[in-house]
This record gives structure tokens, sequence and C-alpha cells, in this order.
């Protein structure tokens, strides 16, 4: 059983960390309230899914250094309240916690651990990785990154969508000037989880070996910083499985802009087109891809903040998700539309 990081841990412990050390924090506040269409986040949802919903995010982050040593700390909590669909309000806690310690001037190993509990609505999950780094950064230009890990879902609707895993995998990252960066990674690992593998017959017959998934992804990316941000990424994954009707071939290309625009506006835009193949012609597991749509779907979406004082921002917010199976005849789609403010403080 998986549980959710106290980020707050590390929090008491940078603050009562010696006078002469050097430590910084900072946290938001975001409240919204809009609308969403399809708020029981369903494959062909009808008009009858719309519903008026508000949410509200508070994020916060600290960071400790002392000598070869630094420890860094995030944590977000939130929670998303519907006027009609009261059984799809959730509250999410998600955290990171890493320390890390410089060996040598180029050199340093960490330790790191994250983790997400979503508790409400139809899909509750929780969500766990703890990995070691070991980086080499010879310059401000270049980054090379290895890690090795462990990883838990446990998806509590249906546990057989569960898995525990060894991860492991690098990225790359190079700065050839001021403005521009190119970036890569390369990552594999191995899930078993607590089912039988499914045969033809959609079922798993006796003496059946459990299912076991190997997973296979690599990713590019270019950034511009200028008075443009500019960020293009393609990721190609493969989810090889001996159960019948869970290997899938996914493809993902995405693009974010941001930009400032006339009366303190900031814009910031994106955009993700989704390919996935199926090799058995069907996916049996399509609910577990609704859990994130964010991360699992085409997608397009805008974000304008401007401030109102040093410290508060007012943003509006808009995003759309489509998805289709083609191999199951299932669509889904959903609107959201938030108008809110943001508090900022600290460092």
């Amino acid at each position: 059983m998986l549980f959710p990081l106290r980020p707050s841990l590390l929090l008491c412990a940078l603050a009562a960390a010696p006078a002469h050390a050097q430590w910084a924090a900072s946290g938001r506040a975001t409240l919204l309230a809009g609308a969403d269409t399809n708020a029981p986040r369903d494959y062909d949802a009808s008009s009858a899914g719309q519903d008026a919903a508000a949410s509200l995010v508070v994020d916060g982050q600290a960071q400790y250094a002392r000598g070869a040593l630094r420890a860094f700390g995030d944590f977000s909590l939130g929670g998303r309240g519907f006027l009609r669909y009261g059984t799809e309000n959730v509250f999410v806690t998600a955290g990171t916690a890493e320390v890390e310690l410089r060996a040598l001037d180029a050199v340093s190993v960490s330790l790191q651990g994250s983790g997400k509990d979503r508790r409400g609505g139809q899909r509750d999950y929780t969500d766990g990785v703890g990995q070691a780094w070991l980086t080499w950064a010879p310059d401000r230009r270049l980054q090379v990154r290895l890690r090795g890990g462990v990883h838990g879902f446990h998806y509590r609707p249906n546990v057989d969508y569960g898995f525990t895993a060894v991860e492991w995998g690098g990225t790359l990252s190079w700065r050839f000037d001021a403005r521009h960066r190119l970036l890569g990674t390369l990552d594999t690992g191995s899930r078993t989880y607590p089912s039988r593998a499914r045969d033809e017959t959609r079922t798993a017959p006796e003496g059946a070996p459990r299912r076991t998934d190997g997973v296979l992804s690599a990713s590019a990316a270019y950034e511009f910083r200028g008075p443009v941000r500019f960020r293009a990424d393609y990721a190609w994954t493969e989810q090889r499985s001996n159960s019948f009707g869970e290997t899938n071939l996914r493809q993902r290309l995405s693009a974010q802009v941001g930009v400032r625009l006339p009366w303190e506006v900031t814009a910031v835009a994106s955009g993700a087109l989704q390919w996935t193949r199926f090799p058995d012609g069907i996916f049996l597991s399509s609910d577990i891809l609704l859990v994130n749509d964010e991360e699992n779907a085409n997608s397009v979406s805008l974000r304008l903040a401007r401030p109102v004082s040093d410290a508060v921002d007012v943003e509006l917010r808009y995003a759309l998700f489509q998805y289709q199976l083609p191999a199951n005849a299932l669509s889904y789609q959903r609107q959201v539309a938030f108008l809110g403010i943001s508090a900022r403080w600290g460092d």
C-alpha cells in the first residue's frame, strides 16, 4: 500500500536549519470557478455531463543548501467541487522530496521520492516513485543524469490495473547558448500486475502467468527562452504486455508558447497530438486512460494572467481534451473554462 508523501516534514526540517544555512521557500494559492462539459470524465458523454465547478490549489516549495549538501521539497494540495455531480468531488495531494550530495566538482548523487494521491470521484489512485540519481554536469551547458528506482501504482476502483515496477533510464540536457536548449530522455521498466494474463478469449485460463508489461520510452525536446518562450516535445512509448488487449504503442507531439501581451497580460498556449496503435486490435483497459486526460489525450489549452498587485494575479483558463479508441469505438471529449485569482508569497 502506497502512502502520499508528507513534504511538510521536510519544510519543518528546513525551518529548523542553522541560521547560517542558505534556504528559501515560496508558495502560491489559486482559486478558480467555472464550468466542465464532462464532469464524470466518461466516454461518449452527453450534454448531461455539464456542470459548474470550483477549485482551490495550494502549492509550495523549499530548498536548503549547506556546503556540498542540497535538499529540495515541494507539495501541492488541491480540491475540486461540482454543483450537481457531488460524487465527482476530488481532493489531490502530491509532493516530491530530494536530497543531493555533490561528490566531486562535476558529479553528484541524489535520492528522490515523489507521490500523488487522488481521493473522490470514480478514479481514486495512489502513485509513488522512489529513485536514485547520478548526475554529471561538467559545466552549465551540459548535464547527464542516470537513474534507477521502483514505482508503485494502486488503482482503487480496479486493483487489476495496479502494478509494481523496476525502472531505470537517463536524461541529457545541452544548452548550446543562453536561449536555446536540447533535451532527451530514454527510460525502460518492467511492470508486474496482480492479475493473470488473458488470452484471445479475453479471459485468464487456469494456470496463466501473472501479467507483466515491458515499457520503453524515449523523448526529445527543444526549448527557446527569449522575448517569447517556446518548447516542443516528441515522445514515443511502447508498452508490450503478455496479456491480450493490453499492448499499445504511442507517439505524442506537444508544444507550448508563452508571450507577454499588452496591458501586462501573460499568455501561455499549449497543444498536443497523440497517435496510439493497438497491435491486438483492441484495448481492454480503456478506463485507465482517463485517470490523467491531460497526459493521454489530444489537447489545446490557453491561460491568460494579469497582475493586479505585486502578489496577486487574475487568471482565465480554457482547455479542450479529446480522445478516440478506434478499435473500441469509444470517444472522449471534455472542455473546461475557469476564471479566478492566484496569490503568491515567499522568495
